[in-house]
């Protein structure tokens, strides 16, 4: 389906040509920008997604396809020289300020005991500061180690890339800034580079994926004139760990935002209200839901259970995504030993909680004939449909924690019925409008204890879990990405007719 309506969208001759997205994580992961940047690639336009460099993240550059690529700012490498500079600069103001007071000290003994010359006032001043020196010795050479560390795989990175022409030299030879706090220092070299490679790229359009990016968006857009559009992944004032300050800043960028927008996308009608509701100057919105591209038939070989280290009669119970915090993961963690004898607990992902995971695995595990708990690493996103379809039940247990959560509609929410996989969610908003609608899966009632969740695994027949099965394919039938991508383009075929008048 979606190759269709690429077809009748490619033309030869772009208004719109070339566009720069922009995010702030490694990309690749991304399911919802690499969905989009690929219809729009295959649609024709030439893109290039700028993200960050991450833990695991190790090429700089990628093409992806024919038109799309992919090119991340090493940003760890930035901080880690800024870090080094500063600290030089740091150690060499004490040591003279050293020499200088300690002069001044041995001058002043100096006149006490009557002597013009005193070797006194030479001790004060250069002992101390030598002293100092030895003690700041081995704090400059890990700091000047670590930036080494980094700069060189980000130098054989990018000598190993085929995407020469969208890197420019400033990451090898930045200038020296040093400001503020490293928060504030991150995100301003960091943007710093961006820019240069958005302005190497001259796009139309400016893409941003995330509040993060919206405000270099903004100056962006008032440099080169560019148009700007504004993907809202979720409610960023209500995002889990915002606090006070935060939601002020954020409040701020995009009331600001209102008057440079061309175009504004995001995930769900609900959370559209809500913008519309608290900024009504952005345009009216686009929806385009995180959806998946359907894939039928498809066929399990065995690799989530391999990897978990389970027979394959074996019923599993999958969280997959961000082990994150108001995800429900405690909850769920306690659960798996109430779990039914022939079912076990997967993870399969990664995130902050992942320690916390693991610890409880292993009490979990002793003295039964197979693991109850297990994590597992995330698999590659273009495999991640095979690795789903392992799984007997798919659970989304997020906590009612502000309106993000309250109305969130995340991949997971088709991730795994695309898999053939039943559901099994938390009574928010939108997950329950969409599961009890398509009757695919069973919603958790509060309060969610680990206890309850393994009663309602238990109560559940085979017959249940069969019919719930059936009707995952109806709702990806229903409800594909081919569906949210003739949106995504007819708004930038919308830019164009505009950019025409």
């Amino acid at each position: 389906m979606s190759t269709t309506t690429n077809e009748e969208c490619t033309h030869n001759s772009h208004q719109i040509q070339r566009i720069c997205m922009v995010v702030r994580n490694s990309v690749i992961r991304d399911a919802r920008v690499m969905k989009e940047a690929t219809s729009l690639a295959r649609a024709g336009y030439d893109i290039l997604i700028i993200g960050l460099q991450e833990k695991g993240a190790t090429e700089l550059c990628i093409d992806v396809e024919e038109r799309l690529k992919v090119v991340r700012v090493p940003w760890r490498m930035l901080v880690a020289r800024y870090e080094f500079l500063f600290t030089l600069i740091l150690v060499l103001v004490i040591f003279f300020s050293l020499i200088i007071s300690g002069y001044i000290v041995g001058e002043y003994i100096s006149d006490i005991i009557g002597k013009k010359i005193s070797v006194s006032a030479l001790l004060c001043s250069l002992l101390p500061s030598f002293f100092f020196l030895l003690l700041a010795k081995n704090k400059l050479k890990n700091r000047y180690r670590q930036y080494r560390k980094l700069a060189i795989n980000v130098t054989k990175s990018n000598n190993t890339t085929s995407t020469q022409s969208l890197w420019p030299h400033r990451f090898i030879n930045a200038k020296r800034h040093i400001f503020f706090c490293k928060k504030t220092l991150t995100i301003f070299f960091t943007n710093k580079h961006i820019r240069h490679i958005i302005y190497d790229f001259s796009p139309d359009v400016l893409h941003c994926h995330d509040i993060g990016t919206l405000s270099l968006g903004i100056s962006t857009k008032q440099k080169i004139g560019c148009r700007l559009i504004y993907d809202a992944h979720e409610i960023y004032e209500e995002a889990v760990g915002i606090d006070d300050f935060m939601k002020i800043i954020y409040n701020r960028i995009h009331s600001k935002a209102q008057r440079h927008l061309d175009g504004f996308i995001t995930i769900n009608e609900s959370i559209i209200n809500y913008y519309s509701k608290h900024y009504p100057q952005f345009p009216t919105a686009t929806l385009v839901m995180n959806a998946t591209r359907q894939i039928d038939n498809v066929t399990y070989d065995g690799r989530l259970h391999k990897q978990a280290g389970l027979p394959l009669d074996r019923h599993i119970l999958l969280f997959q995504g961000g082990f994150t915090p108001m995800r429900g993961i405690p909850t769920l963690v306690e659960a798996a030993a109430y779990l039914p004898d022939n079912w076990s607990l997967v993870f399969m992902g990664w995130g902050k909680l992942e320690p916390d995971i693991l610890h409880a695995a292993e009490k979990t595990n002793k003295e039964v004939a197979f693991p109850k708990l297990v994590v597992i690493p995330p698999a590659p996103q273009e495999e991640l449909v095979y690795w789903t379809a392992g799984a007997t039940i798919g659970i989304i247990p997020y906590e009612d924690h502000g309106l993000n959560h309250k109305y969130c509609t995340p991949n997971k929410l088709w991730e795994y019925p695309n898999a053939g996989v039943p559901i099994l969610v938390t009574p928010r908003v939108e997950m329950k409008k969409i599961v009890e609608q398509y009757k695919y899966g069973w919603i958790l009632n509060e309060p969610v204890t680990p206890e309850y969740v393994a009663e309602f695994i238990n109560s559940l027949s085979r017959q249940d879990i069969e019919q719930a099965r059936s009707y995952c394919k109806f709702f990806i039938q229903s409800c594909h990405w081919g569906i949210f991508e003739r949106n995504l383009l007819n708004l930038y075929k919308k830019l164009e007719d505009k950019r025409g008048n």
